[in-house]
């Protein structure tokens, strides 16, 4: 199983209510973003990797 290496927040708790992204990186390269609030919450996947240059 692959290692959480990044997680990033936003953090942000704003009108109309308390609400919040969240993007997490996986050691092989998927990640995953949520966006969370009280009434909705949604998953988006994506890959990633590192520029060597």
């Amino acid at each position: 199983m692959d290692e959480i290496v990044g997680e990033w927040s936003a953090d942000a708790l704003f009108a109309p209510g308390p609400s919040d992204e969240i993007i997490y990186f996986l050691e092989h390269g998927d990640g995953w973003i949520e966006y969370l609030n009280g009434s909705l919450s949604a998953i988006e996947t994506f890959r990633w990797w590192r520029n060597e240059n």
